[in-house]
């Protein structure tokens, strides 16, 4: 994982294993929200909050925004 600081927010690198555990995390989170109710947000901050209603309040799986990975050539 690599996190890059922008002037407006960050860049997070991951490898595909990362995103799959990334994803798996966000999952079970929308799970416990959806149990929990408004009770999961005492603890959250703001953005947070932010977060999981806008982004993470779809009902798609998360996907790749943009895949920066270099192709190698083809083998021999």
């Amino acid at each position: 994982m690599k996190i890059t600081r922008l002037k407006r927010g960050y860049r997070i690198s991951l490898n595909d294993g990362e995103f799959d555990a990334l994803s798996l995390l966000v999952q079970y989170g929308l799970e416990a929200r959806d149990e929990q109710g408004e009770e999961f947000f005492e603890a959250a901050s703001a953005a947070a909050k932010r977060a999981f209603k806008g982004r993470f309040a779809l009902r798609e799986p998360m996907e790749v925004d943009e895949d920066r990975r270099r192709s190698r050539p083809p083998s021999r």
